[in-house]
């Protein structure tokens, strides 16, 4: 069974060492394909493409990426325009899925479904079968914006505030990275990351997006 008619190269990023020999197993056997980078972070993949390796599929594990990973898909849609991007995740879909398709991701695919439907999913992502068009991304704008608190209460503290404003930065900084830059502990930043979830009932990155957008503390 082969993926797509015409030759391609494959950068696997982002997965544990298993589910990368597993992929590399499964995608070296197709005719028409090259594993071109199995790679366990994202500057291995900007080290290759500096060097002019420039792969046509990119199989990115959200988990291992984490939010991180819309970083990296903005990186890649500025410096691969032509790549097409599968995230791979287990069940539930991250929370930050909507975002990371806005930044450029094509399409999400459970490991569990096995891997004829990897096959078929890379397949029509190659045919450009399952590109999202730009009125899908705006749609995805749309819903995220949707997702503001109903009641934001009393405005938090400024401590709260300014953990807010760098949880919203379009550079999707991780909570370590945000405690650097409040020059606090990574254990105090979990700490207004759970009081805010608890007083604004936040499920997930996207409702602290929402509720700085409301208060205008958005960069």
């Amino acid at each position: 069974m082969t993926t797509h008619a015409h030759a391609y190269t494959l950068a696997i990023v982002h997965a544990e060492p298993f589910l990368r020999q597993s992929l590399h197993a499964l995608f070296t056997v197709q005719p028409h394909c090259t594993v071109q980078l199995q790679a366990p972070g994202a500057p291995a993949l900007k080290r290759a493409v500096a060097t002019g390796l420039l792969p046509g599929l990119v199989l990115l594990c959200a988990e291992m990426a984490g939010a991180d990973g819309c970083a990296l898909l903005r990186w890649l849609a500025r410096h691969l325009p032509a790549a097409r991007v599968l995230l791979l995740g287990r069940p539930p879909a991250p929370d930050y899925l909507p975002d990371a398709l806005c930044a450029g991701a094509h399409g999400y695919f459970c490991t569990l479904l096995g891997h004829d439907r990897l096959l078929l999913m890379a397949g029509l992502l190659l045919q450009g079968a399952l590109l999202f068009p730009p009125e899908t991304h705006r749609a995805l704008h749309g819903w995220r914006q949707a997702q503001q608190p109903q009641q934001p209460g009393p405005r938090p503290s400024p401590a709260h505030c300014e953990f807010l404003h760098w949880a919203a930065h379009p550079d999707q900084l991780t909570y370590e990275e945000i405690a650097r830059r409040m020059g606090r502990s990574p254990r105090a930043v979990e700490k207004y990351r759970a009081t805010l979830f608890k007083r604004h009932n936040i499920k997930s990155r996207v409702g602290l997006v929402s509720l700085a957008t409301l208060l205008g503390l958005h960069p």
